[in-house]
């Protein structure tokens, strides 16, 4: 049987197995008077159907790579297919949505604040009893792009919740599909266009539960696309225009700054034109931030939202904060949880420097050592530092690594995608 069509038919048995998460949480429960909150046996399910899907994206892999036949239409088609079929499906192991929901009306509805309004206090709001979300009761940690965005979604909604919920699903799942178009642009490559397109924890995080983070995927490809085309002056303050973008909707992409900086840095040969071009990245940085924190500013209080994510404990961190956690805890320490979080950032900060260092702040850098140390030190941020890490946070990093693995000419090396992958699927049992 020839690859093309055994990819076919791959792609119809994956998309069978997806419907089933139509039988979890059907959508209608919701227009019904459902309340949200997902059960231990909603998490299984999902991890179950996750775990099936991933066996065959595994195996379709090895199809494609042995397939010398473009076989990139298909493997978009059944993408767009996965992407579309999802719409439809309540967000089953996360209530993101419904924080994006309610934290839209603080703000456009009832004209508070929400860096310093939570969503819970407002006792007579509609959807008030409908979602069981602990982020409810704390100011939101987002970016105030997005929050402005979820105000402008909740103008336009108003009380209807199911619209609420397909506005903020639609332009994920159109963001989702232009970004699978972004790889190919960007890597004109079936097998680096299958790996993140036909990622079951891709697609489970950006076409079913919903998240944000589809959008700072979107936003830092299209920015590493405008920069690979030409580094000319306007596509510099483009690509970092977006990058800034992303750090204003999602604030961990801020790790990224000093790689794209010093990429633009060095592909300027001229002292004077690095200083002119740092200017005006600094003026458009700034520029940005007071536009979009402007309606929201008071006093700099707004960024206690961040700093009361910092300290909370749990065990829901990196990797590595919760083994230096459990160590200091061994030991004896009262503070383990700060010591472990400290001592997880401090690892990062010195990793990173050695990389700069190392490349010699990528001076001359090419564009596949770039990617290289983007998808590096983003994998190691997420290792090291994150005081809430959950598995939608390893969309950009497997987005990232799609793109750079085309670059090496090497997808042997697509164990930097299978292993976060199946962590972030693992990873549900424990978030129940």
């Amino acid at each position: 049987m020839k690859s093309p069509i055994i990819l076919a038919l791959l792609g119809f048995l994956s998309q069978i197995i997806y419907s089933l998460f139509f039988f979890i949480i059907p959508l209608k429960k919701l227009a019904g008077g459902y309340v949200y909150g997902p059960q231990d046996k909603d998490f299984f399910a999902s991890v179950a159907i996750l775990l099936l899907v991933f066996l065959i994206y595994i195996l379709a892999f090895r199809v494609i790579s042995r397939d010398k036949n473009k076989s990139t239409r298909i493997i978009i088609f059944w993408a767009i297919i996965f992407s579309l079929s999802m719409f439809f499906i309540i967000p089953i192991a996360s209530g993101d949505i419904f924080a994006y929901i309610n934290l839209g009306r603080v703000h456009a509805v009832y004209g508070q604040n929400p860096y310093l309004i939570p969503y819970n206090t407002l006792e007579s709001d509609i959807f008030r009893n409908v979602f069981q979300n602990p982020w409810l009761s704390q100011a939101t940690p987002y970016g105030p792009a997005f929050l402005l965005l979820s105000g402008f979604f909740a103008r336009i909604a108003g009380d209807r919740l199911l619209i609420n919920i397909f506005l903020f699903k639609g332009l994920f799942t159109i963001v989702h599909i232009i970004t699978i178009f972004l790889v190919k642009k960007l890597t004109n490559s079936k097998e680096a266009v299958f790996l993140y397109a036909w990622n079951p924890l891709i697609i489970f995080e950006i076409s079913v539960n919903a998240h944000n983070d589809g959008l700072i995927v979107f936003l830092i490809l299209l920015s590493i696309l405008i920069i690979r085309k030409s580094h000319t002056f306007f596509n510099s303050l483009t690509a970092w225009s977006l990058l800034v973008a992303s750090i204003l909707t999602k604030i961990y992409s801020l790790v990224l700054v000093p790689v794209f900086y010093f990429y633009l840095m060095s592909k300027v040969k001229k002292l004077k034109g690095k200083i002119l071009l740092t200017l005006f990245l600094a003026g458009l940085t700034i520029l940005m931030f007071v536009i979009f924190y402007t309606p929201f500013w008071q006093n700099g209080e707004i960024f206690g939202s961040y700093i009361n994510l910092i300290k909370l404990n749990h065990i829901i961190v990196s990797p590595a904060i919760l083994l230096a956690t459990s160590v200091f805890y061994t030991l004896g320490f009262k503070n383990y949880f700060y010591l472990g979080k400290l001592l997880g950032k401090l690892s990062f900060s010195v990793v990173f420097l050695y990389l700069l260092i190392k490349d010699k702040f990528l001076m001359d850098a090419s564009y596949n050592r770039f990617l290289g140390l983007l998808m590096v030190v983003l994998g190691i941020f997420l290792l090291t530092s994150m005081d809430w890490f959950v598995p939608w946070y390893m969309t950009s990093f497997l987005a990232i690594s799609s793109v750079y693995l085309e670059t090496t000419g090497n997808f042997s090396k697509k164990y930097y995608i299978y292993i976060p992958t199946l962590y972030g699927i693992l990873n549900y049992l424990f978030l129940r």
